[in-house]
């Protein structure tokens, strides 16, 4: 998601790579998260495990990006915004889901 001022072609494909080549997440349940952000491109993806994606679809993560970390990010508020956007991918993945 771009949360810069025009958008950029999405890199989200490579992110999918290194997440994989990074095995995130446990081995066998695909579970991991893992928050991308390229500061000078104005940039930054979540990537949820396909196991995991029940409770952190790739909407949600969407809009916790836009939403959670974009408005601190554009106001220079750099560590804010890593830090409540941590706390919002945390809060999506404990809550209970149907």
């Amino acid at each position: 998601v771009w949360i810069g001022d025009a958008p950029k072609q999405s890199i989200a494909p490579w992110c999918q790579v290194t997440f994989n080549a990074w095995g995130i997440g446990r081995k066998g349940k695909d579970d991991g998260v893992l928050l991308f952000i390229f500061p000078e491109e104005r940039w930054a993806h979540i990537t949820v495990g396909y196991g995991l994606e029940r409770k952190l679809s790739d909407q949600e993560a969407t809009r916790i990006v836009v939403q959670v970390l974009g408005p601190p990010f554009r106001a220079g508020e750099k560590d804010k915004a890593v830090n409540d956007t941590v706390d919002a991918i945390m809060a999506e993945v404990s809550k209970e889901k149907e």
